[in-house]
């Protein structure tokens, strides 16, 4: 094997304050110690196969829940529910509220009603699907990770939570000859790391609201419809990522990606 010179050039050494480069976003239900279903989002998790891996902080309710009833629903949202998702973003079924996040986050046991969702049943796991998402993939916990970190273990630690995909719901509109996604009516909601990016047909105006995605995650949306903060993260449809590369292709010079997300 040759030896290869060291040489960065062209490229910055930087620290982001975190490493969402696009991930798609799910909301996760989970059972309460009394039956009821707590939701929560993260934009953690990869799936190979019919396995997938949720990654959790420590300190959260859902962990709590999957551990104690190892069962739970990775509901998909589309983009057009981002406000919903914001919603979310600032609560946490913990009570009290964990020291961590005292400044950032407030305990509410209702998260579907503070939400704007509709809880509704699933076939063979007890927590309860969020109706408005399009995809409900309802899971049973097969083991939970300790995951390491000297920056993880700052936010209070987290787990890697192996669930098994056992039942997929799918909104009819999406499905096609009995089995098939419609990859082109489907577009998951993604969470990018970036500043400023305009939305484009996703209902969100210019900017996205700022912060992370909530308790159950690390970070606080402050939210407005109608005047939407700065941020490091911005939610995006996939749809938009293809028309987007391709002009970029086309003549990088002058098709940069408009906005301060192309300095960033």
């Amino acid at each position: 094997m040759r030896n290869l010179e060291m040489s960065h050039t062209g490229f910055r050494a930087i620290e982001p304050n975190i490493l969402y480069f696009g991930t798609p976003v799910a909301l996760i239900s989970s059972l309460n110690e009394d039956g009821e279903t707590n939701l929560a989002p993260i934009s953690s998790f990869w799936t190979l196969g019919w396995t997938t891996m949720l990654g959790l902080l420590d300190e959260t309710k859902t962990a709590d829940n999957v551990r104690r009833h190892p069962e739970c629903v990775v509901n998909l949202p589309s983009p057009e529910m981002w406000e919903q998702v914001e919603r979310l973003a600032p609560l946490t079924g913990k009570n009290p509220v964990p020291e961590l996040k005292t400044k950032q986050f407030h305990f509410e046991k209702e998260k579907f009603q503070a939400a704007g969702l509709t809880p509704t049943g699933s076939d063979l796991v007890k927590p309860a699907c969020a109706k408005e998402c399009p995809v409900h993939m309802e899971a049973r916990v097969l083991a939970v990770h300790q995951l390491r970190g000297k920056r993880l273990e700052q936010l209070g630690g987290g787990v890697a939570v192996e669930v098994e995909v056992v039942r997929v719901h799918v909104a009819s509109y999406l499905v096609l000859k009995d089995r098939y996604v419609d990859a082109e009516k489907w577009s998951p909601l993604i969470y990018k790391l970036s500043t400023l990016f305009p939305i484009s047909g996703s209902g969100a105006g210019e900017n996205v609201s700022r912060g992370g995605l909530g308790a159950e995650s690390k970070a606080l949306f402050n939210v407005s419809s109608e005047n939407l903060l700065h941020s490091h993260y911005n939610f995006i449809t996939s749809a938009e990522v293809p028309q987007m590369i391709a002009k970029f292709l086309a003549d990088p010079l002058t098709n940069a990606p408009a906005g301060k997300a192309a300095a960033s």
